[in-house]
């Protein structure tokens, strides 16, 4: 999900369009449209796959990884936020770091309890749109 100043939306995209560079084309996009619009911020969260893995029915096809699942729950049991090294070792925290150049700034446990594949957690993070 994506904040812009009030006004919230999601920006979600079709399984058949990932892997393509649609998701950095359409990101690209909202953050020229915020500057054009004097929006200061931008402040999404990102699921974390690596989590637990998403295989199966999900479209990303991440293999859980343990040392990330740690680090995650790490960061909920004390609160300590980790290196963004570490962050970005699931892949799609990672684009966010490299697409938006964002800061993470919170662990949200229980964002998304259905969310099995991310544990239930969203990173969330913010860009600074002013130049």
């Amino acid at each position: 999900m994506f904040a812009c100043q009030e006004r919230t939306g999601t920006i979600a995209l079709r399984p058949e369009f990932r892997g393509t560079d649609m998701a950095r084309r359409l990101l690209s996009q909202l953050i020229d449209h915020g500057r054009q619009v004097g929006v200061r911020w931008l402040v999404g969260d990102g699921r974390c796959p690596s989590y637990a893995g998403a295989q199966d029915d999900f479209p990303d096809k991440v293999r859980p990884d343990p040392a990330f699942r740690q680090i995650i729950d790490d960061w909920h049991r004390t609160g300590v936020m980790p290196s963004v090294k570490s962050i970005t070792k699931d892949p799609l925290l990672r684009f966010y770091r490299r697409v938006l150049h964002c800061e993470f700034l919170h662990l949200a446990p229980n964002f998304l309890p259905e969310d099995l594949s991310s544990g239930g957690f969203r990173v969330i993070f913010a860009v600074d749109l002013d130049p």
